[in-house]
């Protein structure tokens, strides 16, 4: 399977919104309906997901410009998940 450019470019926009979607539920001062380790762990889980399609996506690219952005979401959704397990690990969270 060939992943262009195009399509990188749609994965990194899906990427962008659950990271802001993350951001403003994470930094809400809103009633909560489940409590922050409930979403914290769910948020690890689709970090740990985000990890491995950035995974994926680097192996299928093939143009230069899209091994860059495969290669920098890698980091990215690296970077995130190391976060909450460490956020996970100060609330003593175990899973």
């Amino acid at each position: 399977m060939k992943i262009t450019f195009s399509d990188a470019a749609r994965a990194a926009e899906s990427a962008a919104e659950s990271a802001r979607s993350f951001l403003d539920r994470f930094g809400s001062e809103t009633k909560k309906a489940e409590s922050d380790g409930d979403f914290l762990l769910r948020s690890i889980d689709q970090a740990r997901n985000e990890l491995a399609r950035a995974e994926a996506l680097f192996n299928e690219v093939t143009e230069q410009s899209a091994i860059d952005y495969a290669s920098y979401s890698i980091l990215a959704a690296r970077a995130k998940y190391v976060y909450l397990l460490e956020q996970a690990k100060k609330l003593h969270i175990h899973f």
